[in-house]
């Protein structure tokens, strides 16, 4: 019997303890009420526009994987995305999304695969870090707190750290090519190799910065899918700016995937709304458990194949 590492256990109590923190500011039976109100309808329609964003997401990935002389057929890459996600929802910093290279090394290689994910987070974390610049000069009177500005510095500190790792990482891959230990000097050949056969990549960023605006439309959408769902509305635009930026709140590693801080400080946002908190925490409950639903249902199959 495999047991859950001590920090693994200690960074899940932190979250549960910050979500029953937030039930100081809101009644656990209004709660309860209010997502026993929910019309399913919405609820069917946020799943459907959340398998759709999925599919873009897919799609820019498989552009990174092509122009590095790979290719990976949609219904296969889908499952992977889904599965390296469902890895996520339980990691720190969301850095289990790396697993997603162990999902397809049969295609395309560890190696390939690993730069092919790490490109794709790259794209990811620039248009989270303008959004979310836009959204604090936008609609900083919106945020009751600091963590979105903590979520902001988090982004613009990894977004240095990964734009520097890229444009000096000749020197980086021969420095770690001197370190005798774990096969790692052949690991850090065969990754910059693998960066090596990435083709036309401007344009690779390009396009895939275009699919990740359209995925965060369609992210803010199914927020608002279940807002309505409970009666209440948000403007997209508003939504659109300012959600990234709550999603942010994972990247920092002192929860399980930003457990307690996404859900605090998406509630925080939509009671700006005049929504009542009871309702915001539902809508912060309610998108947390049908994402996580849905990386299991699509990718729960291939992510237990492949790694466990």
């Amino acid at each position: 019997m495999v047991r859950p590492p001590i920090k693994f256990l200690v960074r899940l109590s932190i979250g549960v303890l910050l979500i029953i923190l937030l039930f100081i500011f809101v009644s656990p039976s209004a709660v309860i009420q209010t997502l026993q109100s929910i019309n399913p309808i919405f609820l069917i329609c946020a799943v459907i526009v959340y398998a759709f964003t999925f599919l873009l997401l897919t799609q820019r990935w498989r552009i990174i994987v092509a122009h590095m002389g790979g290719d990976i057929p949609l219904g296969e890459a889908y499952q992977a995305f889904a599965g390296g996600v469902l890895y996520s929802d339980f990691t720190p910093g969301r850095i289990g999304d790396i697993t997603r290279a162990v999902l397809v090394k049969e295609r395309i290689g560890i190696h390939n695969g690993t730069v092919s994910v790490f490109i794709d987070r790259y794209i990811d974390i620039i248009v989270l870090s303008c959004l979310g610049i836009a959204a604090l000069v936008l609609f900083s009177s919106r945020f009751a707190s600091i963590l979105p500005l903590l979520a902001l510095i988090v982004l613009l500190v990894v977004l240095a750290g990964v734009t520097a790792f890229v444009l000096k990482s000749t020197w980086i891959f021969s420095v770690m090519k001197n370190i005798p230990y774990c096969n790692i000097p052949e690991f850090t050949s065969h990754l910059q190799n693998a960066l090596l056969e990435l083709k036309d990549g401007k344009k690779v960023i390009a396009e895939g910065i275009i699919l990740t605006v359209f995925a965060w439309i369609t992210h803010a959408f199914r927020i608002i899918l279940i807002t309505m769902g409970l009666g209440y509305s948000i403007p997209l635009p508003d939504l659109f700016l300012i959600l990234p930026l709550i999603s942010a709140l994972s990247l920092i590693p002192v929860t399980i995937a930003g457990l307690g801080l996404v859900e605090g400080g998406l509630m925080a946002v939509i009671a700006g709304y005049g929504v009542p908190l009871s309702v915001a925490l539902s809508i912060a409950i309610v998108d947390r458990g049908l994402t996580m639903l849905f990386h299991f249902m699509v990718g729960g199959r291939v992510a237990v194949k492949n790694i466990l």
